[in-house]
């Protein structure tokens, strides 16, 4: 305020953060509207993004736009469990008055939180109220076990630099599965713990047929030679065999499928009781390789979450490195909550798939590649370990003895910036390297009411990664060959897993990606 000619500085007054209450929806809805509305002014056409963003308003808010929907979203119950949680910071004279909002909730397990809807109301900026609310999102995460906060944010600038400056790394860029095109989201990922692998395990035999897995960990079980290959100085390696009852059948799954056993509900037969096992053999593993294979062209895949930087890391190393140079890295912007697979139950973990190979067979040479990329794979954990950007995090009170280290990361922490959306280039200043991958988008499946005369169309047979654009044939009727269902939108996508035989039941006839970068930190 001015005052005769002088500048004078209103105090700010004291801060106090408290859980949410069902009478803050009518200002936490407020807030979030002004947090889109200065979004949609950074867009390239804010008068169609501002239109986009009306329409799809109230689904972003549904979580926490009524007192009923806080009471269920972020009850007492869900924080003192350690699922989810909503905080206000408040002035400590008028409590009734929020300053600035921030949720958490479970994401992948109990591993990983994802930080939400962080807004700060205009009259109390720049007074470190994010900062605060975000460290409070740490401390809860922290004290429920998490390793790492996730997040995403639409808006590809101050945002971001304030995330990086909080310690957050970035792992990818995409569109969120919303009704909302155009909107672009950037990931960040933020380690509460040190990113050391102490312990890995390696499956095979998820699915009882997918034989290549089963026969290399059969391999290492009982040959000490083979197995001398799987050990390093820092860190264990443990290998084991997932359906035990469907490989000695030669069968997928006996009662259901075990990557589809590990959820919070379980399930009923042979494979709920093996998932019960291996939760107890994973328990102390950081880093799961699950080995599978497929029906489909796919040739070497490796499979991850979108939200752990190390696999992107890993896939650069086997692309450059020469071990795998064909490579393809898909990643899967989904949790595991409602599809929880078996890397769900572990901090970290990745699927290598091979193809094509008929379910139930071998082939040696195939067999012999996929050796050489779980080696690949090892080697690299064994860099990470030892990389010493990695191990000065590791000497606990010992950082001031590498502080050029530090400060030389920190710098590069603040210079980092993600790909312009629209342009195939990648800015190189501040990336250690960046790696091409496949985002999956969704799945196209069988009609529903004919499936079994639809079939994959000539054009599509063995085409996986091929791009496919508008008008492309999918999917032909065997009854009625000028039946033909075709690729309708504009975007060109990347096909895989074409006609995989285990699909079929889900009436899937193949998935659909996007090509993307990934920054690798």
């Amino acid at each position: 305020v001015r005052c005769e000619g002088w500048l004078l500085i209103a105090p700010m007054p004291e801060l106090l953060t408290r859980c949410v209450e069902g009478e803050d929806c009518e200002q936490i809805i407020a807030l979030l509207k002004f947090s889109f509305d200065n979004m949609a002014e950074e867009a390239r056409d804010p008068v169609a993004m501002k239109e986009k963003i009306g329409k799809m308003f109230p689904t972003f808010t549904a979580s926490v736009g009524t007192p009923e929907a806080l009471a269920t979203n972020y009850s007492e119950e869900k924080r003192k469990a350690g699922d989810a949680a909503f905080f206000v910071m408040v002035p400590e004279e008028d409590p009734s008055t929020i300053a600035g909002c921030c949720g958490c909730k479970r994401r992948n397990g109990p591993f990983e939180l994802e930080l939400v809807n962080l807004v700060v109301s205009p009259n109390f900026q720049r007074r470190g109220v994010a900062g605060r609310l975000v460290n409070r999102i740490f401390d809860f995460a922290r004290d429920n076990g998490y390793q790492r906060v996730f997040l995403t944010c639409a808006t590809p600038s101050a945002q971001q630099f304030y995330f990086k400056a909080m310690g957050f790394e970035p792992v990818s860029c995409w569109a969120p599965k919303t009704q909302m095109s155009g909107l672009i989201g950037y990931g960040f990922v933020k380690y509460l713990v040190a990113r050391q692998i102490r312990k890995v395990a390696i499956m095979g035999g998820t699915h009882g047929n997918e034989r290549l897995g089963v026969a290399l960990t059969s391999l290492w079980q009982q040959h000490s030679t083979s197995a001398a290959a799987l050990k390093y100085d820092s860190f264990d390696t443990v290998v084991l065999q997932g359906n035990l009852a469907a490989m000695k059948k030669n069968v997928r799954y006996c009662d259901m499928d075990l990557n589809q056993s590990f959820g919070p509900n379980g399930s009923e037969g042979v494979e709920a009781l093996r998932a019960g096992e291996l939760r107890n053999a994973l328990q102390d593993v950081d880093y799961l390789i699950d080995l599978h294979s497929s029906t489909a062209n796919m040739g070497t895949c490796l499979m991850c979450l979108a939200t752990d930087v190390i696999h992107y890391r890993l896939a650069h190393h086997l692309i450059e490195s020469g071990a795998v140079p064909d490579l393809r890295l898909l990643v899967d912007p989904n949790t595991r909550d409602l599809d929880p697979h078996v890397d769900s139950i572990v901090p970290s973990g990745i699927a290598f798939e091979v193809g094509p190979l008929s379910h139930g067979t071998i082939q040696y040479d195939m067999l012999k590649s996929l050796e050489r990329v779980v080696g690949a794979a090892l080697s690299f954990l064994q860099a990470h370990n030892t990389d010493r950007t990695i191990q000065h995090e590791l000497n606990d009170g010992k950082e001031e003895q590498d502080k050029e280290l530090i400060e030389e990361r920190r710098n590069a922490l603040k210079i980092l910036t993600f790909k312009d959306p629209e342009s195939e280039q990648m800015p190189e200043q501040g990336f250690r390297q960046k790696v091409k991958g496949y985002l999956r988008l969704g799945g196209i499946n069988y009609p529903e009411d004919d499936p079994n005369c639809w079939v994959i169309h000539p054009e599509r047979v063995g085409q996986d990664f091929v791009p496919i654009s508008q008008g492309a044939p999918l999917l032909i009727h065997i009854g009625d060959p000028t039946k033909i269902i075709r690729w309708e939108e504009e975007k060109t996508v990347f096909p895989a897993f074409i006609g995989e035989a285990a699909y079929l039941e889900r009436g899937m006839a193949m998935s659909y990606y996007e090509e993307k970068w990934f920054a690798v930190y």
